[in-house]
């Protein structure tokens, strides 16, 4: 299939022509996937309005309060994933302060165009990494593996989803309980909770052994899978920064460390942009073609040396990425769309 430029991709009827004075996407040359992605995002009250034609592929290129947020914002209130703003990313939910984002007080009101499916609702995968990284190391291990694969690995992640609960679950009883939480001073009433929580006590320490025991078994079951996702995500690292290095120590000591190794040098202590390279890389490892997933990095310091080339690294990735960027790249991406204000 020979390239085809972004302003002929067909965008589909229910999107009605853009306002004047917004934002439209400068044509780029890509070649369409077989894999859906979302060509065009329109709403007239969200922010200060969005009209941009996407491609698989799209490098949101402008200063602060451009317009870049609302492209992405708008994307995710159609879809119901509540709103994230470049600072952090944190999720808005989609209540008052949603709708204060509006220029009429409205919720948005937003028009998606999906090229090559019907999606109910698209995978946020760098959401989705920073996730699963936040848990404790095996339980980590299984929730990226979890996501990775034609299947999914279902059975793994509800296996991780069911030992969540029953620590948090445990953690918060117990917390309760050895607080001592008592506020009557009946003698009877205090030699009943001290019976009680010695009776939780043991119960609570079968249940960590179990648990341990768990998550042993587990551990070897997701560790070999989760080198392998490793090894596949470090294509999508620009050499620059150096190897994808995902440290996943032992049975006994697990770990789900994510580095970077430079000349047999592996360091762990990564800065902003370093980390989001990595969480975009393991994010591309598991995208799968099927499904509608969007990448959207965080938005990170990156000097425009840099930028050209990341991006050149995650251009064969199988999912749609929406990178956001205050520089120009110094050496311009092939087959991405450069979406910025006019």
């Amino acid at each position: 299939m020979s390239p085809i430029s972004a302003s002929k991709v067909e965008t589909g009827s229910q999107v009605g022509p853009a306002p004047e004075n917004l934002p439209m996407a400068k044509p780029g040359a890509f070649r369409v996937p077989s894999w859906p992605f979302v060509s065009r995002v329109f709403s007239a009250n969200l922010k200060s309005g969005v009209s941009a034609d996407l491609g698989p592929k799209t490098l949101l290129l402008g200063p602060s309060a451009s317009g870049k947020s609302a492209v992405i914002g708008a994307i995710e209130a159609h879809y119901g994933l509540g709103l994230s703003d470049l600072q952090g990313r944190d999720v808005v939910r989609l209540d008052k302060r949603q709708r204060e984002m509006t220029l009429d007080g409205q919720e948005p009101d937003v028009d998606v165009v999906v090229q090559g499916a019907d999606v109910v609702v698209p995978r946020l995968l760098y959401r989705e990494v920073e996730a699963a990284l936040a848990r404790g190391p095996v339980l980590a291990l299984a929730g990226l593996v979890g996501m990775a694969g034609p299947d999914g690995h279902r059975e793994a992640s509800a296996e991780v989803a069911e030992l969540d609960a029953a620590r948090s679950v445990m953690q918060r009883y117990w917390k309760q309980h050895a607080a001592g939480e008592v506020a009557a001073r009946d003698p009877q009433f205090l030699r009943w909770f001290a019976m009680e929580r010695t009776k939780v006590a043991r119960e609570w320490e079968r249940s960590r052994v179990a648990f341990k025991r768990e998550l042993k078994e587990l551990y070897a079951e997701v560790e070999p899978a989760a080198r392998k996702l490793a090894k596949k995500a470090a294509a999508f690292v620009p050499e620059r920064l150096g190897s994808l290095v995902l440290a996943t120590g032992t049975a006994k000591q697990p770990r789900c460390s994510v580095g970077l190794s430079t000349k047999g040098c592996v360091r762990f202590g990564l800065s902003g942009f370093e980390w989001s390279a990595c969480v975009t890389a393991l994010a591309c490892a598991m995208a799968n073609p099927a499904q509608l997933c969007l990448c959207i990095p965080s938005d990170r310091a990156v000097d425009a040396d840099s930028l050209g080339p990341w991006l050149d690294c995650l251009t064969a990735a199988q999912c749609q990425i929406l990178v956001t960027s205050v520089v120009r790249p110094r050496s311009p991406p092939a087959r991405w769309t450069i979406w910025e204000p006019s």
